[in-house]
């Protein structure tokens, strides 16, 4: 008798998953002009986002389904109303805000730095 154990060589089947759904993405926008920039805003912050210079878009710039069945000429859903402006302006301003982060992480640091040597304490290794 042999103490050996036997393996099996059987070979396991491939198996393929599929979906069935395919899952809607309702904040999805096609046929965008490549010379806009687009966002989602709050409702309730229009009033703020209009003087940023974000503009509601509004007629048939854009193609938006709205999944809830809504129509009319905003593109609406859930409390957020698809904006657009320049891309020109909307560079201008990341550029700015960008700059603007950049500068206030640096002076952070540089505060860091100073409290540090007044209390006697090496904040560079």
């Amino acid at each position: 008798m042999s103490n050996k154990s036997s393996q099996s060589t059987q070979s396991t089947p491939d198996i393929k998953i599929t979906r069935d759904y395919t899952r809607v993405d309702p904040l999805k926008v096609e046929g965008k002009d490549p010379n806009k920039a687009y966002r989602w805003c709050d409702q309730t912050q229009m009033d703020r986002k209009k003087m940023e210079g974000w503009e509601p878009s509004r007629g048939e710039s854009v193609k938006y389904q709205n999944p809830d069945g809504k129509t009319g000429e905003s593109k609406e859903y859930r409390g957020l109303i698809l904006c657009e402006m320049d891309r020109k302006r909307a560079e201008q301003k990341k550029r700015f805000n960008l700059e603007k982060a950049r500068r206030s992480a640096e002076a952070a640091r540089e505060r860091f730095i100073q409290t540090g040597r007044r209390m006697g304490i090496s904040t560079i290794s």
